[in-house]
């Protein structure tokens, strides 16, 4: 294997001498020496590692988190592409929730600012605290349910919806609808060829496959690489990114849809709110959102529902509803109506809805 003295390789990456020692004493790289000299001796591999520590600091990123993705280059028995892309998409996602909380708070100093009236300390700290709690809301998400554990088997578990074993051990039949309810989502999207869309919750790409059949333009987001990992495989069409309905990595106005399946339950109350300020605040005018998930219509057919199925004996079913987050539809109609939107919606099961909605 050849190798370089030091001023060979700062000439060849066009990189100062003293900007390579620095990244040996941080423990970046560690070139051979020679034995009779102690002249350090770069190699190939000392090269791509440098290329890679200044295309990483060039995007901002510190030197900790480059030892990290170093070492997890050094371990990953996968390929070196794919620890990479994974790395880069988790560092855009973090970079993009910043950038959700910045605009915020820009927009509440906007505010403030652009009224002639004065303002009280009082209503300047509730405009914090409202900022505080947004934050604390997207930052709050946790995947309970490991979806990347849950990933290789995902098509599995929806392909066979409720099997004779699931039935002889009673258990809750949550995906009982799930081919038409994607099924309606197209119908109702009624898409046209050239579109540009974005599925949230892309999982491994059931819902895409369908929307794809239309000839448009997809764009995903979930938030488990190894969910994105496969659809990627099965739809390399499809450009995917890591990310959550609280801070979704694209730019304003982006899209003219916005699809979700089975994913909005995962939210608590609060969370689906930002959920739809952020498909708002995507969505072009007069494009359309369609949700396709578990829900109750309003509290009252929650109450009623769980209380027949306790009736039943049913009690570990209602336990399982309640462990999830099944929104209340009436809640997402008023804010969706609030904000100038039409809204349509159909029920498939007691706990299945679908929400279709155009921005006026």
């Amino acid at each position: 294997m050849q190798k370089m003295l030091i001023t060979e390789l700062a000439t060849q990456l066009q990189l100062s001498t003293r900007a390579i020692r620095y990244y040996e004493e941080v423990g970046l790289i560690t070139p051979q020496k020679d034995g009779q000299n102690q002249y350090r001796l770069f190699t190939e591999h000392d090269a791509w590692r440098l290329q890679m520590i200044v295309a990483l600091r060039e995007l901002g990123l510190p030197i900790k988190q480059i030892r990290s993705l170093l070492l997890s280059l050094d371990q990953s028995e996968g390929s070196k592409e794919d620890t990479i892309r994974q790395y880069l998409d988790t560092q855009r996602s973090i970079l993009f929730q910043t950038f959700i909380q910045l605009k915020e708070q820009i927009e509440v100093i906007d505010h403030i600012t652009a009224t002639e009236k004065e303002f009280s300390l009082d209503e300047l700290h509730q405009l914090s605290l409202t900022s505080r709690h947004a934050r604390k809301q997207r930052e709050g998400w946790v995947d309970r349910w490991n979806f990347d554990r849950l990933a290789p088997r995902y098509d599995e578990i929806v392909s066979y919806p409720y099997r004779q074993e699931e039935r002889e051990q009673d258990k809750y039949p949550i995906h009982a609808c799930y081919e038409e309810a994607l099924e309606r989502v197209v119908h109702h999207l009624a898409l046209q060829t050239g579109e540009s869309g974005l599925e949230i919750g892309i999982g491994t790409g059931n819902l895409s496959a369908r929307l794809l059949d239309r000839g448009v333009h997809l764009y995903g987001i979930d938030q488990s690489q190894a969910m994105l990992s496969i659809c990627r495989k099965k739809f390399p069409q499809i450009e995917t990114k890591l990310g959550n309905f609280l801070a979704i990595p694209y730019l304003d106005q982006r899209f003219t849809f916005i699809a979700s399946s089975y994913a909005l339950h995962h939210l608590t109350e609060e969370q689906k709110i930002l959920a739809l300020e952020e498909m708002d605040r995507l969505l072009q005018a007069g494009g359309r959102i369609c949700i396709a998930d578990l829900m109750f219509a309003d509290n009252d057919h929650r109450q009623r529902y769980l209380t027949q199925l306790q009736m039943e004996g049913r009690d570990h079913w209602v336990r399982e509803i309640e462990d999830e987050h099944y929104a209340n539809r009436s809640s997402l109609e008023q804010w969706l109506r609030h904000h100038h939107y039409e809204v349509k919606t159909e029920q498939l099961l007691d706990y299945l809805h679908l929400i279709y909605a155009i921005k006026k």
